[in-house]
C-alpha cells in the first residue's frame, strides 16, 4: 500500500500556499530582471482581466 506525505498546512491549503508563494517568488525575479514597462506579471495580469470584464 502506498504512504501518502503528510500535508503541510492541510489538504486544500497546500495548493494555495504554492501558488502564492510561487507568485511571490517570481514577483522578485522579475523586479531584479528588469523587465520593459508593459511586460511586468501585474500589468499583464490587468491587461488580461480587462479584456474578460468585457
Amino acid at each position: 500500500m502506498v504512504q501518502h506525505a503528510p500535508f503541510l498546512l492541510g489538504k486544500f491549503s497546500d495548493p494555495f500556499f504554492a501558488a502564492v508563494v510561487g507568485s511571490l517568488s517570481y514577483y522578485v525575479y522579475e523586479r531584479n530582471l528588469g523587465r520593459p514597462q508593459g511586460h511586468h506579471l501585474h500589468e499583464l495580469i490587468t491587461k488580461r482581466w480587462d479584456t474578460r470584464k468585457r
